[in-house]
């Protein structure tokens, strides 16, 4: 799903249009400025079937990016990187 470039400031937005789309596996958010990247309760399983994730242009911090990370790769300014982490995401 690409929602790239548009007016999504929350990634809880995000969460809640991508829940019910359980096959989801890529997903492109590239030039969305967010000021809240975190997610809580139920929406914290909107992504677990995401397995590609891209962020360019985004201005987030890889701070924020690490402690969200819920799929396999990553896409950052046009790089892939693959991404284990093994912590609970936000």
């Amino acid at each position: 799903m690409d929602l790239s470039r548009n007016l999504v400031s929350e990634l809880s937005t995000v969460a809640e249009i991508c829940r019910p789309l359980k096959e989801l596996r890529t997903l492109r958010l590239t030039g969305n400025r967010f000021w809240k990247f975190g997610l809580e309760g139920a929406l914290r399983d909107a992504f677990e079937d995401v397995e590609w994730l891209a962020l360019n242009m985004c201005e987030l911090r890889w701070d924020e990016v690490l402690t969200s990370i819920w799929m396999v790769e990553l896409m950052v300014g046009g790089t892939v990187a693959s991404v284990v982490y093994e912590g609970e995401a936000c």
